[in-house]
């Protein structure tokens, strides 16, 4: 590979198996790719969805097992976004799964005892412990990375999310239209994100019924969320960049989320979210009346709803997102990626 030095192109394998623009960490990877090969790197993309250049394997054990993808005779750096052992760069973007069984609701606390929990325990150790750096998207996942698989400051690494800037923005002429087209006439709270339970779904529909009005509207997006009450309203798989603009506050009481993308998406927007301390995304959040620390506080959420609703200024709230754009997000990265490139190739 010779030298690795500034300004040197490289071969970059990207392993991720939801990829493409607005889908969570495959989003992020989207960003990302699109960045790399901007500045003139070689991407190679292996997906299970989306515009790659080869498809994983349907099945996580076959990708795990076959390790085909190490050692890749076209590749300089493997950066894995799925939890692959043995790649140049591993990043957490679903957190740490045993930090992750300490915040599950109480009726979950068996997960512990399933054998799919413990092989996801054991794979998450074997991801860590075989990677040149773990990369991770908040100061909170990094230490727990630390703590929970014994990992030394100088492998773990922390690139925040990058968010749009260009797509994710306030606009007064959807947000009339959005809410027009549904009848609103009061205040509007969104749910966003995929699985009630794991972000706290329970606990946003409470929160909402103390702290509303009779005109006021609870949005529901995402999928595998499950039975709703009559008086909250379901949107289904909807375009955030749409949605984010016609609303007054972003409801997202995560039991754990390494760091949710709708609460930067939310800022850049124009609109406050609220969210629990067990979201990592909550450190971007100067004003702390915004952050609930127990993600089963009620009460708690109700109060910060209330005061979100009363705090609508989306120019403040998009200054807090303008700090952490997509670019600056690719530049801390393909630094990184070049790190292990070198490192790659003094081990070598």
């Amino acid at each position: 590979m010779g030298e690795t030095v500034a300004g040197t192109t490289l071969r970059i394998g990207v392993v991720v198996g939801t990829y493409g623009s607005g889908q969570g960490s495959g989003g992020q990877a989207w960003l990302l790719v699109q960045g790399l090969r901007a500045r003139g790197h070689d991407v190679r993309v292996w997906s299970r969805t989306g515009p790659s250049d080869a498809r994983l394997p349907r099945s996580r054990r076959a990708l795990v097992q076959g390790r085909s993808l190490l050692g890749h005779p076209d590749v300089d750096v493997l950066f894995a976004f799925e939890r692959l052992p043995g790649a140049d760069i591993a990043r957490l973007g679903g957190g740490v799964h045993a930090a992750w069984l300490d915040a599950a609701p109480d009726r979950m606390r068996v997960l512990r005892l399933r054998a799919r929990d413990r092989r996801e325990l054991r794979l998450d150790r074997d991801v860590a412990s075989r990677a040149g750096f773990v990369l991770c998207n908040a100061q909170r996942v990094a230490a727990e990375a630390r703590a929970f698989h014994g990992l030394p400051r100088s492998r773990v690494r922390v690139i925040r999310n990058g968010v749009d800037l260009a797509r994710f923005r306030p606009d007064d002429g959807e947000r009339r239209a959005f809410r027009a087209a549904r009848g609103v006439r009061g205040r509007v709270a969104l749910f966003l994100g995929h699985g009630g339970a794991r972000k706290g779904l329970d606990v946003a529909l409470s929160a909402f019924r103390r702290a509303a009005a009779p005109q006021d509207r609870l949005w529901v997006a995402g999928t595998s969320i499950g039975a709703l009450p009559s008086w909250a309203e379901r949107l289904g798989a909807v375009d955030p960049a749409r949605v984010l603009p016609a609303v007054d506050a972003l409801l997202s009481p995560s039991r754990y989320d390494p760091s949710a993308n709708a609460v930067l998406e939310a800022l850049a927007a124009g609109v406050p979210p609220v969210t629990s301390g067990r979201d990592g995304a909550s450190e971007l959040l100067v004003d702390r009346r915004l952050r609930v620390q127990d993600p089963r506080d009620v009460e708690g959420f109700a109060e910060a709803l209330r005061y979100a609703w009363d705090a609508r200024s989306p120019e403040q709230w998009r200054e807090l997102a303008a700090p952490w754009p997509a670019s600056r997000m690719v530049n801390e990265t393909e630094a990184l990626i070049r790190e292990a490139a070198s490192r790659r190739s003094i081990d070598g």
